[in-house]
């Protein structure tokens, strides 16, 4: 009797311990279990935490970029004529949502022969949504002329009197009409003053009917010495006085017509020991008038433009006293054009310090935007 109890409890002894190992496997494999659980929802969480600032930043931030590629044949005023192969433009533009109020910008240029790598435009733009008003500060080309062309080279009126500059600028939009004031300091110092003394007013009108978009801009610019072509020729920073400009813009789009005018001048002399034209103070002004026809070609977007443009008094600007222009623009691929331009320039005459002669330029673009 007491063997077989003795049996029973060696039995039960053993098959206790059993259930325990049993039990402590089964707690071991379940706690390692927990563990992968938790490693793979860390994981998870960490991916999409991830992935939700990849969204944010893609969402908030984009990238644009403008490549040009220039063939030309130029035969100059005098002399044997030449030719190159240039990258005339590369640039990058990165701007930012930084809030709903909030945008940032900033483009970076180069231009071959022309620009070395730079900062071309960085600035802040506090716009609130739906509101009439906005502000802007930072540097930028100020609002002081439009521009626009259907031409592969720039207008006479953007050589004269386009200006990048830091400044601040407050503005409004209300139904068709708009308009803007900036103040900056400028590079000219009247009488040595070095203050933010300069400053202009944008005022402009955008309307449209049936198939027809009119634009009108109207600007002023305190001085207009403060241009980038002009702080290249002045022969001093420093004037008695500041010479003021004005800028007059208007373009109309009918139909597959796209017409453009633009006129910007001076509005007194410069002092002639600072700008000299003829042996006297020179008042500078050009002028681009332009008439563009929109068609298709294979199913491309094709535009055919013709333009007259000149100046005054803009000699010691390296500018000609007129010139002409035909180009022909074809889109081959989406956001990817070539371009033909053919441009005849004028020169003053000879009496008033320039040559007479012509020069002919010509112009093989190709370019691209992202």
């Amino acid at each position: 009797m007491k063997k077989t109890i003795a049996t029973i409890l060696s039995i039960a002894s053993l098959f206790s311990a059993s259930y325990a190992n049993a039990s402590e496997q089964r707690l071991s494999e379940l706690e390692s279990r927990i563990e992968n659980l938790q490693q793979q929802l860390a994981a998870q969480e960490s991916d999409g935490y991830s992935s939700a600032l990849e969204n944010s930043w893609t969402q908030h931030v984009s990238i644009s970029g403008l490549i040009e590629v220039e063939a030309g044949y130029h035969r100059p005023y005098l002399g044997d004529s030449t030719s190159d192969l240039v990258l005339a433009t590369a640039e990058l533009g990165i701007t930012a949502d930084i809030s709903d109020w909030v945008h940032g910008e900033v483009i970076f240029l180069y231009e071959e022969d022309g620009t070395d790598l730079e900062i071309d435009v960085a600035a802040i733009h506090i716009s609130p949504p739906r509101a009439p008003w906005y502000l802007s500060g930072g540097q930028f080309y100020l609002p002081f002329g439009v521009f626009e062309t259907h031409m592969v080279s720039s207008t006479l009126t953007s050589d004269m009197s386009e200006t990048r500059d830091t400044a601040f600028l407050a503005g409004v939009a209300q139904s068709d009409f708009y308009a803007s004031v900036f103040v900056f300091n400028g590079t000219n110092k009247e009488d040595g003053n070095d203050h933010i003394n300069n400053w202009g007013v944008q005022f402009g009108l955008e309307t449209e009917a049936a198939d027809t978009i009119f634009l009108s801009e109207l600007s002023y610019l305190n001085d207009i010495g403060d241009s980038d072509t002009l702080q290249n020729v002045l022969s001093s920073p420093n004037v008695n006085d500041y010479t003021a400009g004005w800028n007059w813009f208007a373009k109309v789009d009918t139909g597959p017509f796209s017409m453009i005018g633009e006129y910007t001048s001076a509005l007194s002399e410069f002092e002639s020991n600072v700008l000299m034209f003829n042996l006297n103070g020179a008042k500078p002004s050009a002028w681009n008038l332009e008439l563009g026809y929109h068609f298709m070609i294979n199913q491309r977007h094709a535009t055919i433009a013709l333009g007259y443009q000149g100046t005054d008094e803009a000699l010691p600007l390296e500018l000609p006293e007129e010139r002409m222009l035909a180009a022909l623009s074809v889109n081959v691929q989406d956001n990817t054009a070539v371009s033909l331009e053919w441009a005849r320039d004028q020169d003053y005459e000879a009496s008033e310090g320039g040559t007479g002669e012509s020069a002919d330029t010509v112009t093989l673009q190709l370019a691209a935007e992202f």
